[in-house]
């Protein structure tokens, strides 16, 4: 059986919008993470004096400080300069900690991890305060104040 010419038309008008949707949601996220990006970054020719001496002063020893502190998250590459907690995060699961970099140093919502991950809002919430406490509970049984880390919202 032959399609008809209206079918074949309709179908390639379903496809095209479908296309166009999948577009918009890409640029949509395209602009939201350069925008993120952006309110953490400083050009350099808008720093003063001071933090260009700073930069300048820090030694090689100091560079290399952060070696095998990262973790792989999405497309990025998240540091963890802490070593109290980088120990506490490789100490939960890769899930729960995806999400927690996610919320934490990438400042994504909820609805954005959901989007990213295909899981659903609500499970990303209940990951991510399943997996705070769980990190308060290592930190805090190796005699460190979580709240220095993650403090609690009043």
């Amino acid at each position: 059986m032959v399609d008809s010419p209206s079918h074949v038309q309709r179908t390639e008008m379903e496809y095209d919008s479908f296309l166009k949707g999948a577009l918009d949601k890409e640029v949509k996220k395209f602009h939201r993470d350069t925008k993120r990006q952006m309110k953490k970054q400083t050009l350099f020719s808008e720093m003063n004096e001071e933090d260009v001496a700073a930069l300048a002063d820090k030694s090689a020893g100091e560079a290399y400080d952060l070696v095998g502190s990262e973790f792989r998250v999405l497309q990025y590459s998240v540091a963890v300069r802490d070593a109290l907690l980088y120990n506490a995060l490789t100490q939960i699961d890769e899930r729960a900690r995806n999400i927690i970099l996610m919320a934490h140093w990438l400042e994504m919502s909820d609805l954005e991890i959901a989007d990213e991950t295909g899981v659903p809002r609500r499970t990303v919430n209940d990951v991510k305060h399943k997996a705070y406490a769980k990190l308060r509970k290592i930190l805090e049984g190796n005699g460190h104040d979580a709240n220095t880390f993650f403090p609690k919202k009043a």
